[in-house]
């Protein structure tokens, strides 16, 4: 785990992560880091930086169930993350966390993977979105 990770962690040692759907994978993000969810399409986001996962076509059209993710930004300018839908709020005991693997620290500062949880004996990456500095728009 990284330094930051500390802010993570709620004082109970739990932390709510947002469960969402990407491109057929299950993702986890720390609730605190959003600030709203709203419909995909509103006008005003595109005046926002857009977050663009790698793995996903840039001319691959979101699903019907899809929602907009703004990230809380302490510099007013704000992150979008659209994805295909979201699971659930989950609350998660700090100790069941694990650091991602350092084979993969190249993917882990380009996408901000900061951890993995298992949830119904499956992985779930976790992102870190207030760091995510990899494709945008």
């Amino acid at each position: 785990m990284t330094p930051d990770d500390s802010q993570k962690t709620s004082k109970d040692g739990y932390i709510r992560l947002l469960s969402v759907m990407l491109s057929g994978s299950r993702f986890g993000i720390d609730a605190d880091q959003i600030e709203r969810i709203v419909p995909p399409n509103r006008d005003d986001l595109h005046h926002n930086t857009i977050l663009r996962p790698p793995f996903i076509a840039p001319e691959r059209v979101p699903p019907p169930q899809s929602v907009a993710l703004i990230v809380k930004s302490d510099n007013g300018m704000k992150k979008v993350l659209i994805v295909d839908s979201l699971q659930d709020i989950l609350t998660v005991p700090v100790a069941d966390l694990r650091p991602f693997p350092p084979l993969m620290a190249r993917e882990r500062e380009a996408l901000a993977y900061w951890g993995m949880v298992l949830i119904d004996d499956k992985p779930v990456t976790l992102l870190d979105l207030t760091r995510w500095s990899c494709q945008c728009s």
